[in-house]
């Protein structure tokens, strides 16, 4: 699985919910359960929230929160089997 975001280039916090939503896309992509997708949807929810907090404390900017929230929800498309 390809990465566009490296966990490497932020805070700590933000790098571990990155690092958990990337190993939860990768077992969905993997599996294609539902079991999968749920787990991936679940480890989102801290990870958007981190985000927001990450923008809120000038780490990174607006845009770059918006750019990336959207490139991680995308990670849930695909069809399950």
């Amino acid at each position: 699985m390809d990465k566009k975001y490296d966990p490497k280039n932020y805070s700590k916090v933000l790098r571990c919910s990155m690092e958990t939503v990337y190993e939860a896309a990768r077992i969905w992509e993997k599996e294609r359960t539902l079991i999968s997708l749920g787990n991936l949807k679940n480890e989102l929810g801290p990870l958007l929230t981190d985000l927001k907090i990450a923008a809120f404390s000038h780490q990174i900017t607006e845009t770059q929160r918006d750019e990336m929230k959207d490139y991680f929800l995308s990670l849930t498309a695909g069809e399950w089997k």
